[in-house]
């Protein structure tokens, strides 16, 4: 066995790179002697330094925790070092059931979507309150529905995108009464009833469409939405609200979109 290794011999024994192991150096960790040429050469001392950094850095352990460690190791460090792994290592498994369970709602959300049967049909649907953070912005463009949504998650903090059903965008109402369907006045997206949300959108009844496929068929679909109210006797009573309930963020084919216009309305009274 060799007495000593160069620094290419350990990066490669160890899996580490050469700027880590210069990193070590540089903490006080190693102390490796300049051979010929000025090459760094480690000594088998410390080899037993490395094997311990090792293992610690595969437990999550800092640079710093590990140099406190390696300059005042006792039975009494060491066993206080592990407990307070394990007990880093219990917070770090809670974090991921939390996460994991995030997943599975988003998963399910998915499914459930991607399982709605009732598609390019006008309907009357009867929606609960609901509260909403809710972002005002000019928006002619797909791409900048994405751009606000990353502001309000900025002013509100972060909320997920990938399988969240409940983002959406306000048409521009005056925009479509001259005949331009691919403008909007906002974006939102629904929370918890528990959460404060910037706005709330009223219980009762709305004109509802689902449709599979390209926004660029927003224009027939709304005309069909419009037909359906007037026909049916009924009064709209504020600006078509448009969910995202499958998109770009899950799927990149246009055809597996799949998006709900609302529009809140109001029966007719009949006159006397």
């Amino acid at each position: 066995m060799e007495s000593y290794y160069t620094i290419g011999e350990i990066s490669k024994l160890y899996g580490i790179g050469r700027d880590s192991l210069m990193y070590y150096e540089k903490l006080g960790l190693l102390s490796p002697t300049r051979g010929e040429n000025n090459y760094r050469i480690y000594q088998l001392s410390d080899i037993w330094k490395l094997n311990i950094i090792k293992e610690l850095r595969s437990l999550g352990f800092s640079m710093e925790m590990i140099k406190q460690y390696i300059d005042g190791r006792s039975i009494q460090t060491t066993t206080a070092t592990l407990e307070q792994e394990i007990t880093l290592i219990d917070e770090r498994i809670q974090q991921l059931e939390l996460i994991k369970s995030e997943l599975n709602k988003r998963l399910e959300n998915i499914k459930n979507t991607i399982s709605i049967k009732e598609l390019f049909i006008p309907r009357i649907v009867r929606i609960e309150k609901r509260h909403a953070l809710i972002l005002h912005g000019k928006i002619t463009r797909d791409e900048e529905v994405d751009f606000l949504v990353k502001r309000m998650q900025k002013d509100h903090g972060e909320f997920y995108i990938l399988g969240n059903p409940k983002i959406g965008a306000i048409y521009d109402m005056d925009s479509i009464k001259n005949g331009i369907y691919n403008e909007y006045e906002a974006v939102f997206t629904i929370i918890p009833d528990q959460e404060n949300g910037d706005i709330t959108l009223n219980d009762g009844e709305y004109a509802s469409i689902l449709y599979r496929g390209p926004y660029s068929q927003s224009r027939l679909y709304l005309g069909q939405l419009f037909e359906f109210i007037h026909q049916n006797n009924y009064t709209i009573q504020g600006p078509a609200l448009e969910f995202y309930r499958i998109d770009i963020h899950e799927t990149r084919l246009s055809e597996e979109f799949l998006t709900e216009i609302q529009i809140p309305v109001q029966k007719e009274k009949p006159e006397r």
